[in-house]
């Protein structure tokens, strides 16, 4: 019984990636889609680059601290 769990689990994960993945092309090609990756509000260069910034900060912060030998 655990088998056909695990194995329906498996399916189950497989299916739910697939369906994002098919998503995100679908945003990307804006096919589809309620929103896709078009749509927005403009906004001035400066902003947008501070917020990508800090959102890649943001990363690389979190993903050090768990790169750390304590926190593993």
């Amino acid at each position: 019984m655990s088998r056909l769990l695990a194995l329906l689990y498996g399916a189950a994960c497989y299916a739910v990636f697939l369906a994002t993945f098919l998503y995100a092309i679908a945003f990307v090609a804006g096919i589809g889609v309620p929103k896709h990756v078009d749509n927005g509000v403009p906004t001035a260069l400066p902003l947008a680059l501070a917020v990508d910034l800090a959102l890649l900060a943001l990363f690389a912060v979190q993903h050090s601290g768990m790169a750390r030998p304590g926190f593993k």
